[in-house]
């Protein structure tokens, strides 16, 4: 008495049918996250001004980023590549193009909306001064 398959082989087929689904229903409810996140800050309103703008540019490129190499993270087959694709994110985010590139804009902005014009005695605006040591006219 022969049987065609083994009871193993079976086991490890459906088990491999049940992740690769479990996957692609993970990647969908990932999209439709990023999908509600992205709509969201879409309505968000930013007040008008431009360090509000900067920030929501900044937040929806973020979430963009964040989305993107998730994916590519769900379909990694190995140690190797988690290891590859979570060493290009950190290397994109410490470049600049996501955190960094913002951070300098928006603190000039933003001083430039908080200091007046010029520096006439007292108040937080030396203290601006003193932490930042530049002097600004």
């Amino acid at each position: 008495m022969a049987k065609d398959s083994n009871p193993l082989e079976d086991w490890n087929a459906n088990a491999q049918r049940t992740l690769e689904q479990t996957m692609e229903h993970t990647r969908g409810a990932l999209g439709q996250y990023f999908g509600f996140l992205k709509q969201t800050l879409s309505s968000y309103p930013s007040g008008g001004t431009e360090l509000g703008e900067k920030l929501k540019a900044y937040a929806e490129k973020n979430i963009a980023t964040a989305h993107k190499y998730l994916d590519k993270l769900s379909h990694a087959t190995d140690l190797q590549d988690v290891v590859r694709v979570q060493t290009e994110f950190m290397q994109v985010q410490l470049r600049g193009t996501s955190y960094g590139g913002l951070v300098r804009p928006t603190t000039a902005t933003w001083l430039a909306a908080a200091i007046p014009q010029k520096l006439s005695g007292g108040g937080w605006a030396n203290s601006v001064y003193r932490v930042s040591g530049t002097k600004t006219r």
